[in-house]
């Protein structure tokens, strides 16, 4: 259990650093709860908006590839500045936590195959984790529910029909988490277990009474779950 109040709980953690990423039709308003919890935690929370969402007005019919739809999130992490990298024994630590929701998963795949370095580790929050050469469609599509009841704007669709290219030696040398939100009615739990058995996570932490947005329903289940999540060696 964290204890806001332990100095150690900071003293202890690689990085305080987490990266927000939103799933589809939303932005990074959605972690209006999530930031505001972790600032108060004393960590350093950012919410980005990926192409086409939230702020950003690109019309999402002009998206057309991962690449694009990501690029905010890979610029991001390609420019954090080298002074904030924390040197332990000669090695540079990974620098971010990163956090995908629902298709957001695929977003922060791609981030681990671009920027392995960069990724101390990623949690993927009843998002698609998917294998090389898969679709982050083809988790909804197991599903008999239209993306289009989770979502707040549009979908470039072009993102999520595009199978990605994970390599070992890149997407496969950092560590991912699944948190499983068992009240999903947009990517039922059944279907999250089978994401967790086809692409086996370093570990599987579960939100009992959570739809499929636990930062709105359960914000401060979620915020337990990152902080355990942060505390793991």
């Amino acid at each position: 259990m964290y204890l806001l109040q332990d100095p150690e709980f900071l003293e202890n953690l690689q990085t305080k650093k987490f990266v927000l990423v939103h799933g589809e039709g939303f932005g990074a308003w959605c972690w209006y709860k999530t930031v505001a919890l972790l600032e108060e935690a004393g960590l350093i929370p950012t919410a980005i908006d990926l192409l086409g969402s939230g702020i950003d007005r690109t019309d999402t019919d002009s998206i057309s590839t991962l690449a694009d739809y990501t690029k905010s999130l890979i610029d991001y992490l390609q420019n954090l500045p080298e002074e904030e990298k924390v040197i332990v024994i000669s090695a540079v630590l990974p620098q971010v936590i990163l956090v995908g929701h629902s298709c957001g998963g695929a977003s922060i795949s791609y981030a681990l195959e671009c920027c392995p370095k960069k990724i101390s580790k990623a949690v993927f929050v009843c998002a698609t984790m998917v294998s090389d050469g898969q679709k982050p469609f083809d988790v909804f599509a197991e599903e008999d529910v239209a993306l289009a009841t989770v979502s707040m704007r549009p979908i470039p669709l072009g993102p999520i029909m595009e199978k990605l290219s994970l390599t070992p030696a890149n997407y496969g040398t950092s560590r991912r988490f699944f948190v499983q939100t068992l009240d999903d009615h947009a990517l039922s739990p059944d279907v999250q277990e089978k994401l967790v058995r086809d692409n086996p996570p370093a570990g599987v932490f579960k939100i009992k009474g959570s739809d499929h947005c636990p930062f709105f329903s359960k914000p401060q289940s979620l915020l337990k779950t990152l902080l355990e999540i942060a505390q793991i060696p």
